[in-house]
C-alpha cells in the first residue's frame, strides 16, 4: 500500500530517537517494549527487513545518539538516573556518565572536529547544572561557560560549534542574564550569541545548503504562534523567520512546536512536532516538508500527535513519536483513518499529493515571504506566460 506506512508493523510505545548506521541499519530508541511483534526494551535495530533485539536492551530512556570509534553511543538518563551514557559494543550495553552530580541527563551529542560533544545537565547543591562537555581521552571536560537553562541541540556552522537550547544566557547567581538568547557558538573559550539570537528555546538544529536552520516554539508575547522555524542565512546577520506571523503553525493542544529537523539531499527539509498546517487545500499535522526555492512549507502527513525525530533509511525518510494513527485524504476517495504505530516510513508509489510536493511542480515562488525591501521571484524554467 503505497503512502505512509508501519515500519516493521510499529512499536508499542514512544519512540524517541533514530539513528542511521554504517552498516546500513537503523537503530530505533524509545521507550517501547516491543518492535514489530519482537521484545526490544527501549532499543531495536532494523535491518532493513525486520526488528532485531540489542543485546537487554536499554535501561532507561534514551534522547540521542552517534556513532563514534565503531561504537554506538547514546546518550539520555539510564540505570534510574544514575547515568547518562549507554555504549553498545555490537553485543552488549555498558554505562557511563558524561556529567556529575545527581540525575545527570544529556540531551545531545555531536561530533565536532572530529570530538565528541555532549550537552545536558546535572544537579548538585547549588541547582542544576546546564552545560557542553567534550570527550577527551576518557574523560569528559566542561566547555564553554555553564548556562542558564538547557541545551536540546548540536551543530557546526561556519567551523564553529553552535548550541540551541532553553537557554538566555550564562548561569549566573541572583541575575538573569540575556547575553545568549536560545541560540549561541563558541568564540574564544566563551558562549557568544549568535545574530540577533531567537525569542523561543530552540530543539534542535539542522544544516540546508550551508544555511543553519532552527525549529523549537512556537509564540509570541501574546502567546500566540509566530516563530518555531527561522533560519541563519549564509551571509546574513540575523534570524529569518520562514513561517508568516500572519499565517502562522496552527495550535496545537498544549503547545505548539517543532521537535526535529531533517534535511534530505541537501534540497529539502523535514519538520516534525506538534502543529498544524494548511496549504490550499491540503491539510497536515505535526510533520510537514520545506523547499528552500521558492521558500514554501507544504504539509506531508497527518498524524494524530507529536513526531520526536526524523530520519533517512534505504533512501526513505522515516519519522518516529508518540503517534498512533494517520488520517489520508485523496481526491477520489474519502478521508480515512488508519494505524501508524510511532514510527513511520514512505512506502514507494505512494500519492505525491500525501507526502509533499515535488520542488518541480511549484511553478512561481516568493522569497522571503513576508518581505520587507527586497524580494525574489522564482519559476520553473518550463513554464511560460507573463
Amino acid at each position: 500500500e503505497p503512502g505512509w506506512t508501519e515500519l516493521g508493523n510499529g512499536t508499542n510505545g514512544l519512540v524517541t530517537t533514530l539513528l542511521p548506521l554504517t552498516n546500513g541499519g537503523l537503530l530505533v530508541a524509545g521507550t517501547f517494549n516491543q518492535a514489530g511483534g519482537q521484545d526490544c526494551r527501549h532499543v531495536a535495530l532494523w535491518n532493513g527487513s525486520s526488528f532485531q533485539q540489542m543485546g537487554n536492551g536499554l535501561n532507561g530512556r534514551a534522547e540521542c545518539a552517534v556513532e563514534y570509534t565503531g561504537m554506538v553511543i547514546v546518550g539520555g538518563s539510564f540505570q534510574g538516573g544514575l547515568r547518562d551514557i549507554a555504549y553498545w559494543d555490537g553485543s552488549n550495553w555498558t554505562y557511563g556518565n558524561a556529567f556529575p552530580g545527581m540525575f545527570p541527563v544529556v540531551h545531545a551529542l555531536h561530533l565536532h572536529g572530529g570530538r565528541l560533544y555532549a550537552a545536558g545537565s546535572s544537579s548538585g547543591f547549588a541547582g542544576v547544572d546546564h552545560e557542553v562537555r567534550k570527550l577527551s581521552g576518557h574523560n569528559w571536560v566542561t566547555v564553554g561557560e555553564k548556562l542558564n537553562g538547557s541545551v536540546h541541540a548540536m551543530a557546526t556552522y561556519w567551523g564553529a560549534l553552535t548550541i540551541g537550547g532553553d537557554f538566555t544566557g550564562r548561569a549566573t547567581f541572583g541575575t538573569t542574564d540575556s547575553s545568549a538568547m536560545h541560540v549561541a557558538q563558541l568564540v574564544n573559550g566563551g558562549w557568544q550569541q549568535l545574530t540577533n539570537g531567537l525569542d523561543a528555546p530552540v530543539y534542535d538544529l539542522e544544516l540546508l545548503n550551508g544555511e543553519l536552520y532552527a525549529g523549537g516554539d512556537a509564540y509570541n508575547d501574546q502567546g500566540d504562534p509566530v516563530f518555531g522555524f527561522a533560519r541563519q542565512p549564509l551571509y546574513g546577520t540575523a534570524w529569518e523567520p520562514l513561517v508568516d506571523p500572519n499565517a502562522p503553525l496552527l495550535p496545537a493542544p498544549g503547545y505548539t512546536r517543532i521537535h526535529a529537523l531533517h534535511t534530505v539531499d541537501n534540497a529539502a527539509m523535514y519538520i516534525g512536532g506538534r502543529f498544524g498546517i494548511n496549504h490550499g487545500a491540503a491539510q497536515g499535522k505535526n510533520f510537514a516538508v520545506f523547499h528552500p526555492n521558492p521558500g514554501i512549507l507544504l504539509p506531508s502527513a497527518r498524524v494524530n500527535t507529536d513526531v520526536a525525530d526524523i530520519a533517512t533509511q534505504g533512501g526513505e525518510v522515516v519519522f518516529g513519536g508518540a503517534f498512533t494513527t494517520q488520517t489520508v485524504a485523496g481526491i477520489l476517495f474519502p478521508a480515512f483513518t488508519s494505524p501508524l504505530r510511532h514510527i513511520a516510513i514512505w512506502s514507494p508509489g505512494g500519492d505525491w499529493s500525501v507526502r509533499s510536493a515535488p520542488a518541480s511542480t511549484l511553478e512561481i515562488g516568493l522569497l522571503p515571504n513576508p518581505a520587507t525591501e527586497d524580494l525574489t521571484i522564482t519559476y520553473t524554467p518550463e513554464t511560460t506566460g507573463n
